[in-house]
C-alpha cells in the first residue's frame, strides 16, 4: 500500500490516501522529505501531516481531495454526496486557502 499513499513528480509529493503512516521521499532537487500522517480517518476527519525537508530547496506538497469531499462522487453525476463539513487546511496553524486544481490542492514551499 505503501505505493498508493504517497508519489513524486520532480519536486512535488503527493499525498493520495490518508493513513496513519510514515515516509521519507527524495524528490528530483535532491530534498529528502519526511512525512509523517497521524490520523483516525475515516472514523474521525482531522489528519495531522508532519513535513520535515532536509534541506530548503523548493517543493510542493499535493494533498488529494476525494471527490466526495466536496459532494461530488464522480464526474457523470452518478452519485451525489452531502459533506458534514467544510473542507479546511491549515498551515502552522494557520488557516491555508482550499483551491482544488485537478483534485489535489498544492502547499508550495518556496
Amino acid at each position: 500500500m505503501p505505493g498508493y499513499i504517497y508519489a513524486k513528480q520532480q519536486s512535488n509529493v503527493y499525498v493520495n490516501l490518508y493513513v496513519s503512516s510514515e515516509t521519507i521521499i527524495k524528490t528530483e532537487n535532491d530534498n529528502q522529505i519526511k512525512l509523517v500522517q497521524q490520523t483516525d480517518y475515516p472514523w474521525k476527519g482531522k489528519i495531522n501531516i508532519s513535513v520535515d525537508p532536509t534541506t530548503d530547496k523548493p517543493f510542493s506538497i499535493k494533498l488529494r481531495i476525494p471527490g466526495w469531499a466536496t459532494g461530488n462522487e464522480n464526474n457523470y453525476g452518478l452519485y451525489i454526496s452531502k459533506p458534514s463539513e467544510e473542507i479546511s487546511i491549515s498551515v502552522n496553524q494557520m488557516p491555508y486557502p482550499v483551491n482544488i486544481v485537478d483534485g489535489y490542492v498544492t502547499l508550495k514551499k518556496v
